[in-house]
């Protein structure tokens, strides 16, 4: 409503407007407010936590940003011994300069992402769908296992979510408004995602089969600016590659490793023999490290094609994992999923009629999507389809973690599955709510969650002190007392099995890097024994480690000389004072 006052012209808003944004804001403080939960559960236990090797050389590169100015311009090293691009080392340089404790470094960035995340999906559901089914689909994902991680890590794929869903909310605009700016809006996105992990690769296929199939304008000049915008964003890491004639890429898209079979001529003993820790013994390791014989240099789904489904399908129960630890709930969840998807499927494509000659009490749900949300849901269902089944083609047979990203979409569709329908259908509202409370106690059920709460609960909000961080002070309080200058402190642990394989690759991968990063961001101490074994025959200090307590199952098996004495002990954790001759 307009008015004019002496000259001057005035707005006034409708009930109806007054009453639209005291929704909105209403709507956006529940997302913050489950976001701000979610990282509040993500941050508790922090203390009992340490980072991963992989995560190591991008807190290095960081650093040295602040240090030297020098951009980031390679990753982390992936399976194949190749190096990702830099866009996680990105995401730690504006936090390396606000804490002292490494593990701290994520949660700013990670908060950011996690709140984008629960807002995107929000934005895809509720337009069409109604706020209830757009809630439950936010907090399926939210306090999922996945989405709690996500909000505390800055490990690559945890921010997938964000611009995986993003992407298809662009595309989204792009079909309603027939605008090619949300094209390349979108296409930046991607290329900022792939920035960070090559994983969600697959989603750019939508970008032509929506192009085809709603047969909407896209201009030459929107994608030009995507292309230089993604050849800016790519630029440091396709020069540092180009110094190597793009092995690291062509290693990427053709998966095969570059991992030389002398990787042992890196380490200060080649001699040495992994072991891994199988049925509570040490066995000579059988793996193979390099050039590792791999039927997926050219994946073919033709060839492999029952492998590449049964990984599919195990990866989609993954995903739906992330809820309450219940055994037919993954399964239960995925039949629902697989069949709203083959319905939906049937609509998009106007196929429709069979199926309501069939199952007409389907007839109202259909109209009603056929009246005002057919763009919506074709987005959503094919936004599924198509990277599952680009995924299915291409992904490595046994690899099922490669679909994790998709699943903020799996939690759309089947709270879209689970409570549209039946609202169309005219349910009392007594028994959607009874779905949405069944599906909301799943998800806060999971393991996750449940131990946050319990360490919440017995040890504080810091959670209890993890063992490694207490060799770490009691390592660093040792050199302090003794005077102690260059020191050098062995790790004999257990570690995941490429982790001495790759010193040849990057130099920072080595045997206890994860005790070394805490030593050198919390206590000041640089350790000076630098061996990809992570020990060497003059440390002042040995630690070693008598049982392995999760995934980290190789190790070397180096006999404690007789003049070594153990000095103290923290939890499996035992710490020798060498005394050198």
């Amino acid at each position: 409503m307009i008015n004019d006052f002496d000259g001057l012209k005035y707005t006034i808003a409708s009930p109806h407007q007054k009453e639209w944004g005291q929704r909105l804001i209403s709507e956006l403080f529940l997302i913050l407010l489950i976001s701000t939960i979610g990282v509040v559960l993500g941050l508790q236990g922090w203390q009992s936590r340490v980072h991963g090797m992989d995560l190591t050389p991008c807190i290095d590169d960081a650093v040295e940003f602040w240090q030297d100015g020098i951009l980031p311009e390679k990753g982390m090293l992936n399976s194949f011994a190749s190096y990702n691009p830099p866009g996680t080392n990105l995401l730690f340089i504006p936090c390396v300069r606000l804490f002292h404790d490494p593990v701290l470094f994520d949660y700013p960035v990670c908060a950011l992402f996690y709140f984008g995340a629960n807002l995107v999906i929000f934005l895809l559901v509720r337009p069409a769908f109604g706020r209830n089914c757009a809630f439950l689909a936010v907090i399926l994902f939210a306090f999922s296992s996945f989405g709690l991680q996500s909000s505390a890590s800055l490990w690559s794929r945890y921010q997938m979510p964000f611009f995986y869903t993003a992407f298809v909310l662009c595309l989204m605009r792009w079909i309603q408004n027939n605008n090619g700016w949300y094209a390349c809006a979108a296409v930046i996105l991607w290329s900022a995602g792939m920035y960070i992990f090559l994983e969600i690769a697959p989603i750019i296929f939508l970008l032509p089969f929506f192009y085809w199939f709603f047969k909407k304008s896209l201009s030459l000049l929107p994608l030009l600016i995507a292309a230089i915008v993604s050849v800016l964003i790519w630029l440091p890491y396709l020069r540092f590659d180009s110094q190597r004639h793009f092995e690291n890429i062509q290693s990427q898209l053709v998966r095969r490793s570059v991992l030389p079979d002398n990787y042992k001529t890196a380490w200060c003993n080649p001699d040495l023999i992994v072991h891994d820790w199988t049925d509570g013994k040490l066995e000579v390791s059988q793996r193979i490290f390099a050039n590792e014989s791999r039927d997926d240099d050219i994946p073919s789904l033709f060839r492999n094609g029952f492998d590449h489904i049964a990984t599919m399908i195990n990866g989609l129960l993954l995903n739906f994992g992330f809820l309450a630890p219940i055994p037919f709930l993954p399964s239960l969840l995925l039949i629902v999923l697989f069949l709203s998807s083959a319905v939906f499927f049937l609509f998009i494509f106007n196929k429709f009629n069979t199926f309501t000659t069939i199952f007409p009490f389907m007839f109202p749900f259909f109209q009603s999507l056929k009246e005002t949300k057919k763009t919506e849901i074709s987005v959503l269902v094919c936004g599924f389809l198509i990277p599952l089944l680009f995924l299915c083609a291409l992904t490595e047979a046994g690899r099922i973690d490669r679909y994790v990203f998709l699943w903020p979409m799996q939690c759309i569709l089947v709270a879209i599955t689970l409570q549209y329908p039946l609202h169309v259908a005219n349910i009392p509202k007594i028994y959607r709510q009874a779905i949405r409370n069944v599906l909301i106690v799943f998800t806060l059920s999971n393991t996750i969650l449940l131990e946050h709460v319990d360490s919440w609960i017995h040890d504080g909000f810091g959670g209890r002190m993890h063992p490694k961080r207490q060799v770490a002070a009691w390592i660093a309080d040792q050199i302090e007392k003794n005077h102690i200058e260059n020191p050098q402190i062995g790790y004999q642990v257990f570690f995941m099995h490429y982790i001495p394989a790759f010193h040849i690759r990057d130099s920072r991968y080595k045997v206890g890097a994860d005790i070394d990063m805490l030593l050198r961001f919390i206590h000041g101490v640089e350790n000076h024994t630098t061996c990809a074994e992570g020990v060497s025959p003059v440390d002042h200090f040995r630690i070693v480690q008598k049982l392995p307590v999760d995934h980290h199952r190789s190790t070397f098996r180096i006999p404690i000389e007789s003049n070594d004495s153990p000095d103290s002990q923290f939890s499996y954790y035992q710490i020798y004072e060498c005394r050198k001759k």
